[in-house]
């Protein structure tokens, strides 16, 4: 563990998740592959827009993700978790925000429905 944690930037991690409507997860029961990677690239591209937005840090972050198919309540209901750092990569510094100042609560919904109403979906 103590090696591994020298790997880490020295920044606070965030835990953030990404749900489908129940309109959609009705869809991603018989088209799988399709939905769960839209919601991969959805959620990764929000994060990662929102955070190298020079308003809120400025930076490129990692993130790691998780798929979940099922909830608590052991019924159909996907969902991304994201380990997120509260910094990240910028040009010629580092930087250090806290994330919950870059996702704000209705900025990742903005932006998520962003790509599809630039093809008119």
């Amino acid at each position: 563990m103590e090696a591994r944690a020298e790997d880490l930037l020295p920044v606070e991690y965030f835990h953030v998740v990404f749900t489908l409507p129940a309109e959609i997860a009705r869809i991603a029961y018989w088209n799988k592959r399709a939905v769960y990677e839209l919601l991969f690239k959805s959620s990764a591209q929000t994060v990662m827009t929102i955070a190298a937005d020079p308003r809120r840090m400025g930076a490129r972050v990692g993130i790691t993700s998780v798929l979940h198919t099922w909830g608590s309540a052991m019924t159909h209901h996907p969902h991304v978790h994201m380990i997120v750092p509260g910094g990240g990569l910028s040009p010629g510094e580092s930087r250090d925000r806290h994330l919950d100042q870059l996702l704000q609560r209705k900025t990742p919904t903005l932006i998520a429905r962003a790509p599809d109403a630039e093809r008119g979906l």
